[in-house]
């Protein structure tokens, strides 16, 4: 068997809206309908809106809609992180037009005027949650938010738990737009001496510039955010054609996918070339390559095949956990 090369196909899963997070909580560990991972482990959420590509971020959607949960417990975990205003970026330059009622002016703000508050909550109670699940998960850390946002406290214990955990045979997976933030905050030289193999840091990119910018920052050896251990990206929303040969092979994993909206509807266009040259640069590569979601018809869909081929590979340990798909063990 060759290295590098994807060795475990996952099956494809049927989800809801991306991303969403489901009640069921086992453990403090969430389902989710997120299909490269089985449990969510919501220990920080937040985030703020210094970047553009916040504009119709998924997370923002559903911190809002769970804000305004019927259970009072829930809404009470995510009231604060959101709110409607009219955002600094406005392009229907509403502010002089509407005038000086600022609540007219949001009602009628044709712009996108769902925003972060830019509070970042932690749950300290979360923070051990990972240890008292026994079978093997894929956890996703901190979904609706962003961990190079957060206090150095905070990320420290997280890399404890995560640290503990090693022999429960869990893979974790960190997504940031931010590595120059988050990577300094981690222990580097633990990292350096493989301790933390099961930990995957990943990047969001949207555009070429962030690619460029942000796979860069965790590839690039001279860079302040260079990650020593197993690195992945997350093209989506993909936005526009994306190069990645300078970087695919410094890269364990590329997840790829279209923008959505509230009920499943297409954002901005997702075109199926996009995705047929990352595929081929993954191939060459020998890198595993995960086609999440397009858009096609007026609908999302999430894909089987392309060409013949599987669409959803995933590096081998991520990959066998999947195929399991077993429920948390109950204690």
């Amino acid at each position: 068997m060759r290295p590098g090369r994807p060795t475990c196909r996952a099956p494809v899963v049927s989800a809801g809206e991306s991303g969403s997070e489901g009640r069921d909580a086992v453990n403090g560990l969430h389902k989710t309908g997120i299909p490269f991972c089985t449990r969510t482990w919501p220990v920080v959420r937040g985030c703020d809106n210094a970047l553009r590509c916040a504009r119709n971020c998924w997370a923002k959607r559903d911190c809002w809609r769970m804000a305004h949960h019927s259970d009072p417990k829930i809404a009470e975990q995510f009231e604060g992180l959101t709110e409607k205003q009219c955002p600094p970026y406005c392009t229907e330059d509403c502010r002089p037009f509407y005038g000086a009622d600022a609540s007219k002016r949001i009602d009628r703000c044709r712009s996108n005027r769902l925003m972060w508050t830019g509070l970042i909550r932690t749950y300290p109670e979360l923070l051990d949650a990972p240890l008292g699940t026994r079978k093997p998960q894929v956890i996703f850390v901190a979904p609706q938010g962003d961990l190079a946002l957060a206090d150095g406290a905070t990320v420290s214990k997280i890399v404890r738990t995560i640290y503990m955990a090693i022999e429960l045979g869990h893979e974790f997976l960190m997504l940031t737009k931010r590595p120059g933030l988050l990577v300094p905050m981690l222990p580097r030289p633990a990292f350096d001496a493989g301790r933390f193999d099961h930990l995957w840091l990943g990047v969001s990119c949207s555009r070429q510039a962030d690619f460029d910018e942000r796979a860069g920052a965790i590839c690039d050896p001279s860079s302040p955010g260079y990650w020593p251990g197993r690195r992945w990206v997350s093209l989506e929303p993909q936005l526009e054609a994306i190069d990645v040969s300078r970087w695919i092979g410094s890269l364990s994993w590329t997840v790829q996918g279209c923008e959505s909206l509230a009920g499943r509807r297409p954002g901005r266009p997702f075109h199926w070339d996009w995705a047929a040259a990352v595929r081929r640069e993954c191939i060459e590569a020998g890198r595993p390559w995960w086609l999440k979601q397009v858009s096609q018809g007026g609908r999302v869909l999430e894909p089987v095949s392309m060409c013949g081929r599987l669409v959803r590979d995933a590096p081998e340990a991520i990959g066998a956990i999947l195929q399991k798909c077993s429920p948390v063990a109950p204690e």
